[in-house]
Parts: structure tokens; C-alpha cells; sequence
């Protein structure tokens, strides 16, 4: 090749490819606490809006609380549907606690992957 600036041939030298880094750990507490935040909030969303159920069945449960009492009360419980507002509020306000709790789940099995992992390559 033809050097631009002196006119003259320049020799291609090969070069030595430069030694690899030592490899990183796998950071398994941050892969698991990011996994445990979206399988968090996945879970949030399926709780929160699963449909209700009707009144009766659910208040008839509580042993405080004569079953006759609700008998009045039941169809209106169960005729009863949150509008879109109402859901998409309690997505936002149940949306922080699921992945905070999901978060630290994932980031605890994360150690433990660690700790598993390291013990294993040695």
C-alpha cells in the first residue's frame, strides 16, 4: 500500500492479537433481581385485575358475621365491576410493592445462584 504523505511502499506487519481480559463473573443478583422484578409485576397485573367474584361467596367466608346479614347485600356486590379508572389505579398503586417484593425474591435466589455457581467452579 502506498504511504500518503512520503510516497513510499509501506509493509504490512502482522499483528499479534492482544491477550484476552480475564473473564467477569456472571452477575447472577442483578439478571435474577430484574427477572424477579418482571415476573413481580406480570404476577401484579393478574391479580389485580382478575375479576371479582360475588359478594356472597367471599362475605360468607367471615365467621364474625351472621350469613344472613348479606343476603340483603349480595346481588349489588355482585353486580358490582371497578371502572377503567378504578383499574388502572389500582394497577399504579399495586405496582410498586409487587416489584419491590418481586425484586427482592430475585435478587435473594440471585445470591444463592452465586454462591452455587462459585462453589461449583472451584
Amino acid at each position: 500500500m502506498l504511504c500518503a504523505f512520503a510516497g513510499r511502499r509501506e509493509k504490512w506487519q502482522p499483528v499479534s492479537a492482544p491477550a484476552p481480559a480475564p473473564a467477569k463473573p456472571f452477575n447472577f443478583p442483578k439478571a435474577f433481581g430484574l427477572g424477579g422484578l418482571a415476573l413481580g409485576e406480570i404476577y401484579m397485573i393478574f391479580t389485580v385485575l382478575a375479576p371479582n367474584t360475588s359478594g356472597v361467596a367471599v362475605l360468607s367466608a367471615l365467621s364474625l358475621v351472621s350469613q344472613a346479614a348479606f343476603v340483603a347485600v349480595g346481588p349489588a356486590l355482585a353486580d358490582f365491576t371497578p371502572t377503567l379508572g378504578a383499574k388502572l389505579g389500582r394497577l399504579a398503586e399495586w405496582a410498586v410493592p409487587f416489584g419491590l417484593f418481586g425484586a427482592m425474591i430475585g435478587t435473594g435466589l440471585g445470591i444463592i445462584a452465586d454462591a452455587v455457581a462459585r462453589r461449583l467452579r472451584r
